[in-house]
């Protein structure tokens, strides 16, 4: 009995060390709020973008993520936008 517990134990241990899966939406998050910091509402939004396909073709349509990254693509698309309006209205090309 005390052989069996053991090598569940081991099993379980073994199973548990890497295997661990790398989140790619924290990571694309982490990139996207880097980028907002920054100011690359281009970048914020290609990184935004990718949040969102990766969301869809892995969590589903239905899922708090999916949600969340559209909602990003939102707001860096109306960041983009606006500064490109605004350097427009103002004249000038930075």
């Amino acid at each position: 009995m005390k052989k069996v517990l053991f090598l569940l134990l081991l099993l379980f241990a073994y199973s548990q060390n890497g295997y661990g899966q790398s989140d790619v939406y924290e990571e694309l998050k982490a990139a996207y709020d880097q980028f907002r910091k920054e100011g690359k509402n281009d970048s914020s939004l290609s990184a935004a973008k990718k949040m969102n396909a990766w969301a869809l073709q892995f969590e589903t349509d239905s899922s708090l993520r999916y949600a969340v990254s559209l909602r990003h693509v939102g707001n860096s698309f109306n960041q983009f936008i606006s500064l490109l309006i605004q350097r427009s209205i103002i004249g000038t090309n930075r």
